[in-house]
Order: structure tokens, then sequence, then C-alpha cells
């Protein structure tokens, strides 16, 4: 066998398909997190980490916007599957982010859920998701979602950040001025501009 045949075992991994019993089993656990009143995000890591989550919130490095750091949720078999399956790292949990679809989201032409990020004190994820926005985690391997004491169903909306723009403190020229560059005729460089 080649190296690129054992470089491309090494990266597959086997799908598991969950059967129909196991599948109505699985989705009878997930309901809470399927509420139509919520939009329901997800985010893979591991256990130990899952649990300082649901006590410390989410925490990340770029930008805060859930697409950056979740994938949707789905209640369908192919969301059921993907969940079992999680596409990023092989997570063994799942933590659940749910927003009400009725609560405004993005302020003032921020970006969608920016503004529902607090700042951390942690220098490598600067931006944190509070517990209240985090309903639990799935437990992967036991198929078990572990629920967030700290969730709010009717969270308050958090004000919106304002942060400076870079034209922010730079003079302003009355309407219809415009200011034209002079040529420095004491200067030994000939640039105009």
């Amino acid at each position: 066998m080649g190296f690129e045949s054992k470089l491309n075992m090494s990266v597959t991994k086997k799908e598991t398909n969950l059967s129909g019993i196991e599948m109505e089993t699985f989705r009878q656990e997930l309901s809470p997190i399927f509420d139509e009143r919520f939009v329901t995000y997800g985010h893979g890591t591991r256990i130990e980490a899952a649990e300082q989550i649901l006590r410390e919130g989410l925490q990340a490095k770029q930008a805060p916007n859930l697409d950056t750091t979740a994938y949707g949720l789905e209640n369908t078999n192919e969301g059921l599957n993907k969940i079992i399956n999680w596409p990023h790292l092989d997570a063994k949990a799942i933590i659940v982010v749910m927003l009400p679809k009725n609560m405004e989201r993005s302020h003032g032409g921020m970006g969608f859920d920016k503004h529902l990020w607090e700042d951390s004190n942690n220098e490598l994820n600067p931006y944190r998701l509070p517990p209240k926005f985090i309903k639990g985690y799935i437990d992967v391997k036991n198929r078990k979602l572990i629920l967030n004491p700290a969730f709010e169903e009717s969270p308050d909306m958090p004000e919106p950040k304002i942060y400076k723009s870079a034209f922010e403190g730079r003079p302003k020229k009355a309407e219809g001025q415009i200011e034209i560059p002079t040529l420095n005729t004491n200067s030994s460089d000939q640039e105009i501009w």
C-alpha cells in the first residue's frame, strides 16, 4: 500500500448511522433543543470543556459571530446523523446555543449576533457568549442531552457595543470645500501629492 493510500485511510472516519428506533429515541432525547421559538446552533468540543462552557460561557478567538464557531442544528434524520458524526474534530460533546427567533440580534449595522458576545479575560479567546444563551450540551457517545441551569428562555438583550470607526476623530471639511494639495517649492523632492 502506497503512502497516499495510507494517508487517505487515516483521515477517513467511519460514520455511524442511527437505525429507525435509535433515531426516534435520539430525537425524543433532543426534543428540548428543537423548540420552534428558537434558532439552534451546535459547537463541537470535548466533554470536559463542555462542562466548563455551561458554567462560564462559550469563548471564541475569531470575530464574535455564531457562524464562525457553530453550525445550525436540524431536527431531520440527516441533522441527527450529523450530530453523531460531528464534522469538526470528531467532537464528543456538542454545545447547544439557542437564541429566541423573536429577539432582535442585529443592532446598529453590527454583524448578526455580534453584540451578544462579551469581552473575555482570555487573550487567546477574547470573546465570550454568556451561559444564558447555552441550552446545554449533547453527550455524543451516550446520546444524552445535559441541560444548563443558567439558560434563559427570554434573555435580556444586551446593549450593542459601539466600535470606533477608522474615520472617527478626523477633522471634517465644510460641505462643498475641497482640500487641494500644494507643491512645496522648498523641498528637494519633486512629489506633488
